[in-house]
């Protein structure tokens, strides 16, 4: 009796298990379905995890390409625009000193020092251009302003001469005690001009030129130096 119910109930046990194995199988395809995931871990992707782990690893690949491109891109894309700033600065600067803007009774002239000191900030400014702290013209060293504020250009900083003083210097350098560093003598009927030393500083005598045939003239030996 007791054989005879256990084949009786055979099917029925079969047929209950296939069942349970549907709705298992059903509940994974919804889950598949809310999430848009075959699975929710790598065990219960079985054999097919190493295409997904290879496939990850294409993706993160493509995708780190992708935000190399788009950053060099913007890196391009920024220093064109300050090339042209550049450029802006550089026509403007030279329409400023073209005599004809000048204006009446030079009246443009007197304003050329601010605009120059103007151009010259907003070109440093250009200069210092940086891409998320990346400074664009500081070759190899990216992390590091490549040139200094007009500030500091123009007054020095650190102990540091200036343009502003080093100009000055220049200039004393050049006039000496008046007459550019040259030196004038008399002795009866000749006069002598000559520079005070070899130096770069000062006017530099090169050929000399009368008006009258009564003057002989002996031209400067030697070679000038540069200044």
């Amino acid at each position: 009796m007791t054989s005879v119910v256990n084949r009786t109930m055979y099917p029925v046990q079969t047929s209950m298990n296939l069942i349970a194995k549907m709705q298992q199988q059903f509940g994974v395809l919804q889950t598949q379905l809310a999430t848009g995931q075959k699975a929710s871990n790598l065990a219960e992707l079985g054999s097919d995890r190493y295409f997904d782990l290879s496939i990850r690893s294409k993706m993160s690949r493509i995708s780190g390409y992708s935000d190399s491109i788009n950053m060099v891109n913007l890196r391009l894309t920024t220093a064109s625009q300050a090339n042209s700033q550049l450029d802006t600065i550089q026509s403007t600067a030279r329409s400023a000193m073209t005599p004809s803007a000048y204006g009446t009774d030079d009246i443009n002239f007197g304003t050329v020092p601010s605009l120059a000191r103007a151009n010259l900030d907003q070109t440093l400014s250009v200069l210092n251009t940086d891409v998320n702290g990346r400074y664009l013209y500081s070759g190899a060293n990216t992390d590091q302003e490549p040139v200094a504020t007009t500030d500091e250009v123009i007054d020095g900083a650190g102990g540091k001469a200036g343009f502003r003083q080093v100009a000055m210097e220049r200039q004393q350098a050049d006039v000496g005690d008046g007459i550019g560093r040259l030196t004038l003598g008399a002795a009866t009927d000749t006069v002598t001009l000559a520079e005070d030393g070899a130096h770069p500083f000062g006017f530099k005598l090169s050929t000399l030129t009368a008006s009258s045939g009564a003057v002989s003239l002996t031209q400067p030996s030697g070679t000038a130096a540069t200044p």
